[in-house]
């Protein structure tokens, strides 16, 4: 999931003091394999399971591979060879924390781990954030890959994705301390908040909130976070004049009570962008699409693997 806003980075530094992690965290539901494969040094996690066109899901920003995993990954699985990542920091994936890893880059980190897996033009699948990875590697790569489906996605820099100073200061390890104990009394309660804007107007499942929570113990998640709010806009901004050189199938879905990415902002002119898009609208249905409206999502993925249905979808999430 994408959550912006200075407090998000302040109170998940918080987390990361008040919990302890070993003992707080329950186990997500997993897929049957977990691997790893390095690509650009770095030791990336994904879980993979079933056969046929290839999927690669990738999760938003401050998410990891349990958004998939605990939502659609399983029943993808039935249909598809379907490849769940943790993005570099995110999860069980090493980073560079040396230097900044933009969408651009971690597009080309992901190339490269495709290729070492021997993966062929697979369809990439990216919800929030990482729909600004997903157009990079579209245009990137645009022969090495079957198509995009963008769930609820960045697109365009804006003023709500701008990153606020705690973003950056949160790099500053004194000054991380310092703010966590400030907000000590209400940074649990807050970030239930975010999450709950995130699934609005659906609820956020209690095993994924508790989840969520104990990852924001990790040092290295919140750090992740960070570093990529602070390249999301100018990545943004870089690429948006090339989209329309985009001419794999792309399918864009979003909700439109989504409260985290505007549609009106980025979805329907990105649409606009890419000649041979596909819009679907899912009425009353916000952020968070692979958990509640699992029959869209997958509806989407089928006409992207055989793109036949007509340039705009709208459809009502039950």
């Amino acid at each position: 999931m994408c959550i912006h806003g200075a407090r998000f980075i302040i109170l998940a530094l918080l987390l990361q003091l008040i919990f302890a992690c070993p003992n707080l965290a329950k186990q997500a539901e997993r897929a049957p394999e977990n691997h790893y494969v390095l690509a650009d040094g770095l030791r990336l996690h994904y879980v993979v399971s079933g056969q046929g066109q290839p999927l690669i899901l990738l999760h938003g920003n401050d998410g990891t591979l349990q958004d998939f995993t605990m939502s659609i990954f399983n029943n993808l699985s039935v249909k598809y060879k379907t490849i769940a990542f943790d993005r570099p920091g995110h999860g069980d994936s090493e980073a560079h924390w040396y230097r900044l890893l933009p969408p651009q880059a971690q597009a080309r980190i992901l190339h490269s781990a495709i290729n070492k897996l021997g993966v062929n033009r697979p369809l990439l699948v990216a919800h929030s954030w990482s729909g600004a990875l997903a157009l990079s590697y579209a245009l990137q790569f645009p022969n090495d890959l079957s198509g995009l489906v963008l769930l609820g996605s960045v697109a365009y820099d804006t003023k709500e994705l701008e990153p606020k100073p705690f973003y950056y200061m949160s790099r500053l390890p004194i000054i991380r301390t310092a703010a966590a104990f400030a907000f000590i009394a209400i940074g649990k309660e807050e970030v239930k908040k975010e999450l709950a804007k995130a699934f609005f107007p659906d609820v956020a499942p209690e095993l994924y909130v508790h989840n969520f929570l104990s990852s924001l113990c990790r040092l290295s998640q919140i750090r992740a976070a960070a570093y990529d709010e602070i390249t999301l806009n100018p990545a943004l901004k870089q690429m948006s004049s090339e989209y329309p050189d985009i001419h794999v199938p792309v399918i864009i879905v979003t909700g439109d009570h989504d409260k985290i990415v505007s549609p009106e902002k980025h979805s329907y002119p990105l649409h606009k962008a890419i000649s041979q898009s596909h819009l679907v609208v899912v009425h009353n249905a916000g952020h968070e699409l692979q958990f509640s409206c699992q029959r869209e999502v997958m509806a989407a993925i089928d006409l992207a693997v055989s793109p036949s249905l007509k340039d705009c979808i709208t459809v009502s999430a039950q």
